[in-house]
């Protein structure tokens, strides 16, 4: 079984185009054979969690506030937590390498 993490936000009731692509995908995917997990950065938590939605395993990896400091460098828990991730999935889904903290996740 092919296994995709994507990267950004979950939410099946956006009006953000991005959020429910993510959303439709994910919730699909698994009907076609293949494991999703979602990685999502984000300034409100502290460290490093993992969380459900539903059958969704999701992690919420913190990033700085500053889109500026996210372009030099991530939070060195969120650094360690993706090289841990990153060796159980085959796949990284990136809606965009213009956002600061997705090209160092890209890496």
């Amino acid at each position: 079984m092919i296994r995709v993490a994507f990267v950004g936000k979950y939410d099946q009731e956006s009006a953000n185009g991005v959020h429910k692509t993510i959303a439709g995908l994910m919730d699909h995917l698994p009907d076609a054979g293949v494991a999703v997990e979602l990685w999502h950065p984000t300034c409100k938590v502290k460290t490093p969690a993992r969380r459900m939605i539903g059958p969704i395993a999701v992690w919420d990896l913190p990033i700085y506030k500053s889109r500026f400091r996210n372009a030099i460098a991530l939070p060195p828990p969120t650094r360690a937590t993706l090289r841990q991730i990153s060796t159980q999935v085959d796949l990284i889904h990136l809606h965009s390498v213009f956002i600061p903290e997705n090209a160092w996740i890209a890496k």
